[in-house]
């Protein structure tokens, strides 16, 4: 039996892993001299890309540790990405547009790029559950055959081999015979698979296209075509209602005629309506939905759908912030704990798949003022982070037992107006209202009024009812201290001025 260990190793070239099993054993030697520590991965389908010492004349994201300098000659920066979290932490995610670039430089290592056969076209952002293949809706491809800059397209040298889902070869010949599909502009040649005949007029299904060159590697390019699709409400961020409840995920989906629909899940409700519209309603507690496309038994496509939902958290430390429980309905925090923790945040973001997001929040700590408002704090356009401790002083002197905290979101997917809700409660009572607007305005009495004040507050919390003077007494320090607090006092606790 095999167990699975992890230990942590410093930096080496060459390694030497011994397995030894009922007094056998077997020896392997690697050699790491050659590794270059760079992930690369396909910005369409999020997929890791193999990597074997090259690199693609495309869009990538590169993923490379902070400690080394990348430089990349002709290529273009895309995007910069938000630190990754845990271990992972000490790396850079970049995007980078590679097509016109030469070679890519990791510190002292220098990587070239190859210019290698691609497709061409629209995908569609819609997940296929088969190998994560990219979806093209409606028109197939183009294949694009790149050349060397200054030498001739030799289309004699190209043979193509066309495969189904089920790898059976549709067509194998040499590229030459597709000429009049074929489109050449400066040093970029197409094929265009719309016009040569080997996909049927409304192509649907998987298919696989090789091209290779004379003494050439093979080069495999798979992909997804389905005629007619289109979805109605599948990107609108659900919401939960005043209640805290999440609704249904209702969605309509559009499809060619003779195409059908299906759903593998009991739960979701599938109405079929005229012309190849249907109606899918699937239950609140659902994170992703799959669908089946099907033309007959033989060709089914199933797609990937999130359901995307606006959670929020509350986290008590910063290095929780990274992993917290998501939720969806009012949270409800006590003053003494909210207040004596020496962090606290509210996170928002979009589940399952992060989408981008902005927004405030804003503490309603007193009916007669404005209320305060927390940006956020977090560099990523996918969460955001608010330090709620940025509120303690307005809610130190609020009058209020419980305070709001309202979130407001902008521009969320599928809303035509802003999101806003109280997410967060804070609650307190009577006592420790007092006690914090009197720990704000001490500063105004004496040591003597000071200690009166305290003593009757001692009697109060020990319902000790108070004689005329003390009563007196009360109302003429809380007075001197502050006239917010005073109203206050005969707002919350009539009974002391009797």
């Amino acid at each position: 039996m095999t167990e699975k260990r992890q230990i942590e190793l410093e930096f080496f070239t060459e390694m030497k892993v011994k397995f030894v099993e009922d007094g056998k054993s077997t020896q392997h030697l690697f050699d790491l001299k050659d590794i270059t520590p760079l992930l690369v991965f396909d910005p369409i389908n999020g997929r890791l890309s193999p990597f074997q010492g090259n690199l693609p004349a495309c869009s990538v994201w590169l993923l490379y540790s902070q400690e080394e300098k990348l430089t990349v000659l002709g290529g273009k920066k895309q995007a910069d990405f938000q630190r990754l979290p845990g271990t992972w932490y000490s790396y850079k995610v970049e995007g980078w547009d590679l097509s016109q670039a030469t070679e890519v430089r990791l510190g002292e290592k220098t990587i070239p790029v190859r210019r290698e056969p691609s497709l061409v076209g629209n995908p569609s952002d819609l997940k296929v559950s088969q190998e994560q293949l990219t979806l093209y809706i409606g028109s197939p491809p183009k294949v694009r055959i790149p050349s060397e800059e200054g030498i001739p397209f030799m289309q004699n040298d190209w043979h193509v081999t066309l495969r189904d889902k089920d790898e059976e070869t549709i067509f194998a010949e040499p590229l030459k015979i597709l000429r009049d599909a074929i489109q050449s502009d400066n040093d970029e040649n197409y094929l265009l698979l719309d016009l040569s005949d080997l996909l049927d007029l409304q192509p649907f299904g998987i298919f696989e296209i090789r091209l290779k060159e004379k003494q050439g590697p093979v080069f495999s390019l798979k992909f997804v075509v389905i005629p007619k699709l289109s979805l109605t409400g599948h990107k609108r961020v659900r919401v939960p209602d005043e209640t805290g409840e999440m609704p249904e995920f209702r969605l309509e989906v559009a499809l060619d005629s003779k195409f059908s629909l299906e759903c593998a899940d009991e739960e979701v409700c599938l109405a079929k309506k005229e012309n190849g519209l249907y109606e899918v309603i699937a239950p609140a507690r659902f994170e992703e939905l799959e669908l089946n496309l099907s033309l007959d038994s033989n060709s089914q496509i199933s797609l990937d759908l999130p359901l995307p939902t606006l959670h929020w958290a509350f986290v008590e430390s910063q290095s929780a912030i990274a992993s917290p429980s998501a939720n969806y309905k009012q949270l409800y925090q006590q003053w003494d704990a909210w207040y004596n923790s020496p962090s606290c945040y509210l996170k928002v973001w979009i589940a399952p798949v992060m989408q981008p997001i902005s927004g405030r929040i804003q503490v309603h700590w007193d009916n007669n003022n404005y209320p305060q408002t927390l940006e956020n704090h977090n560099n990523s356009k996918r969460e955001l982070v608010f330090n709620l401790k940025g509120s303690a002083e307005s809610v130190l002197h609020s009058c209020l037992t419980k305070i709001p905290f309202e979130l407001r979101i902008y521009e969320l997917p599928g809303h035509t107006e802003s999101f806003s809700r109280n997410v967060l409660i804070l609650k307190r009572s009577v006592r420790e209202i007092i006690n914090n607007l009197f720990i704000g305005y001490q500063r105004l009495i004496n040591r003597q009024e000071h200690n009166k004040f305290l003593s009757i507050l001692k009697k109060m919390k020990d319902s000790i009812v108070l004689s005329k003077e003390d009563r007196s007494e009360f109302e003429k320090i809380s007075q001197k201290i502050s006239p917010r607090l005073l109203s206050f006092l005969k707002r919350e606790c009539p009974e002391l001025f009797r």
